[in-house]
């Protein structure tokens, strides 16, 4: 009878062993869900982007010294053959070398020199003609034959454009009751638009000119 008692006992003390063990790894289970779905505040949530930004900026900062240092070991050593090279050659070759040099910074400083002044010529021309310019940068060529060839083709294109737009502006457009003469012989008009007409208007009353462009609905 107390053989089995004790078999009671110890069996009863190993069951519980046991829960106490499934209850310590339930805890442990449950603890690392908590830690797997832990959730941040806004400040920690800051200190991690801003700690990612700071990386990243840092990577971006040792990229650049890196090809930065890359570039000037690529120069030094350009020049440094450069000055081997011309140590091997003759007083004469040198001096022939340094004509050629001289040369062609001159001709860099003229091309220069020609498309400052081309832009310049271009931009009056432009502006004379009354087209924006802001195109001139596009419109220069290498000389001026070219130069005047590409502004009077984009002339030709710029007036074409303006005209389409006029005339889609005024479609289905009704004249008004008590319309005044100007405005129906106004050259801004799509049907009886006259270059030449609207140059001699602009040129003799500069203020008739600007109420006939706002009644036909050019913009300036």
């Amino acid at each position: 009878m107390k053989d089995f008692e004790f078999d009671l006992q110890l069996h009863a003390e190993e069951g519980q062993e046991e829960e106490q063990q499934e209850e310590q790894e339930e805890q442990q289970e449950e603890g690392e869900e908590e830690q797997e779905i832990k959730t941040y505040t806004e400040e920690e949530v800051q200190q991690m982007v801003q700690k990612e930004s700071d990386r990243r900026v840092s990577e971006a900062l040792k990229k650049r010294e890196q090809k930065l240092r890359e570039e000037m070991e690529e120069k030094i050593r350009q020049e440094r053959e450069e000055a081997e090279r011309l140590a091997q050659l003759s007083e004469k070759e040198k001096e022939k070398e340094m004509l050629e040099k001289q040369k062609k910074e001159i001709e860099k400083r003229e091309r220069e020199l020609k498309h400052k002044e081309l832009l310049s010529d271009t931009k009056d021309i432009l502006y004379e003609k009354g087209i924006p310019t802001k195109f001139a940068d596009v419109l220069v060529k290498d000389d001026a034959e070219t130069t005047h060839k590409a502004i009077n083709e984009f002339e030709q294109e710029w007036r074409d454009a303006i005209e389409k737009a006029v005339e889609e502006r005024l479609r289905g457009r009704t004249p008004r009751a008590g319309e005044s003469r100007e405005n129906k012989e106004n050259p801004w008009l799509s049907e009886q638009w006259n270059l030449t007409k609207q140059g001699q208007i602009m040129k003799q009353d500069p203020e008739l000119a600007e109420r006939l462009k706002k009644q036909a609905g050019v913009k300036k």
